[in-house]
């Protein structure tokens, strides 16, 4: 055999291989991609039974069907009571939501309480007077005009070194009255120009004469300090002398219980009028508006009281919070009005008023 011929045959015979193995390649393959259809088509076709044995439910009907609960145990077989509610009588739930109340403020309390308060009392306005002690700067001014109560009683210092201007201040005010350093006693001191103890009438005389100059349109002193002084029976009486001849009238600050003023004022057959609360002694605001409360209930079951005060940020501040309850239960009036009112209803201070209702 020639050459030529043994590689003829040899190139068909390498042909045959491989058209062989490219078959035999083919057949695993699509033999491999049918058993893989298979498997899927099987892991497709379960919940598709599932389907098929067990329908689709609506809502309404999942809500209604039974639901299946895990065996009992011994305990749970035992019966119990079963309480079943009447869906008629069960109370129904308000939809709309509760509109909170506001919370009242101070001031409103105030108002509720004392309304209350004034309906037990024999009065229909009892009568007040607040004076303000101390008062010897501009400052206290506008504390005090602050307020916006129109009848407030400012007491100034006389003109002295410590308070230079209150004369001036004193034009400011419609009504005012002069607080008066008296001698303390004790170990009590303050740069007050006291009048002291055993002081002669014609010395005492010459300091009331210049308060006079001083305060032409004042007609009532209250006392500062002045325990020991007023105390003191023939001290009092120069000083009620002088008094007297320049036309002003005595308040009793009551700074001490045992003094003698009141004795005197018997014994002449005329009251001197005279403190009834201090209202901050202690600068406290809960024990400023305690005793506001005092004092006006004071004024309820008498007719009539007098508080004083001093021009304290504190002080002020309670009165502001009392100023709409004092306007509308009761009747703030400057102190010679309550003086020329008590004068004509009562033999002493203290009497209570006859009932107006």
């Amino acid at each position: 055999m020639s050459k030529g011929k043994k590689l003829g045959l040899l190139a068909t015979l390498l042909v045959v291989i491989i058209i062989v193995l490219l078959g035999v390649v083919y057949y695993f393959v699509v033999s491999n991609d049918i058993s893989v259809n298979k498997d899927l088509n099987k892991q497709a076709s379960y919940p598709r039974a599932l389907q098929d044995v067990t329908p689709a439910l609506k809502p309404s009907e999942i809500e209604s069907s039974p639901k299946a609960t895990p065996p009992k145990t011994m305990q749970e077989t035992t019966t119990k009571p079963s309480i079943t509610l009447d869906k008629t009588l069960a109370p129904k739930q308000s939809t709309k939501l509760a509109t909170p109340k506001p919370e009242l403020t101070k001031a409103q309390k105030l108002d509720a309480l004392h309304a209350k308060y004034i309906k037990t009392s024999h009065y229909k306005k009892p009568m007040i007077v607040i004076i303000i002690d101390d008062v010897s700067s501009r400052v206290h001014e506008r504390r005090i005009k602050s307020v916006g109560l129109a009848n407030l009683t400012p007491s100034l210092f006389p003109r002295q070194p410590i308070t230079p201007h209150t004369p001036e201040i004193a034009k400011d005010f419609k009504h005012y009255m002069i607080h008066l350093p008296l001698e303390a006693g004790g170990d009590y001191t303050d740069k007050s120009e006291w009048i002291t103890m055993g002081e002669s009438y014609r010395k005492i005389k010459k300091r009331i004469d210049e308060i006079r100059q001083d305060f032409p349109d004042a007609y009532y002193i209250n006392n500062h300090t002045g325990h020991a002084f007023t105390s003191s029976k023939k001290d009092m009486l120069r000083l009620l002398k002088a008094l007297d001849k320049d036309d002003f009238e005595f308040v009793d600050s009551k700074t001490i219980a045992s003094n003698v003023v009141n004795d005197i004022g018997k014994k002449r057959g005329h009251f001197f009028l005279a403190r009834d609360v201090f209202l901050d002694n202690d600068l406290d605001t809960n024990y400023i508006a305690k005793q506001m409360e005092t004092f006006l209930k004071i004024a309820r079951l008498r007719g009539y009281a007098i508080a004083i005060g001093h021009p304290h940020p504190k002080t002020i501040a309670t009165l502001k919070l009392y100023k709409d309850v004092i306007n509308k239960y009761y009747n703030l009036v400057y102190i010679g009005t309550l003086d020329d009112f008590l004068r004509e209803h009562v033999s002493y201070y203290g009497q209570k008023l006859e009932p107006d209702k």
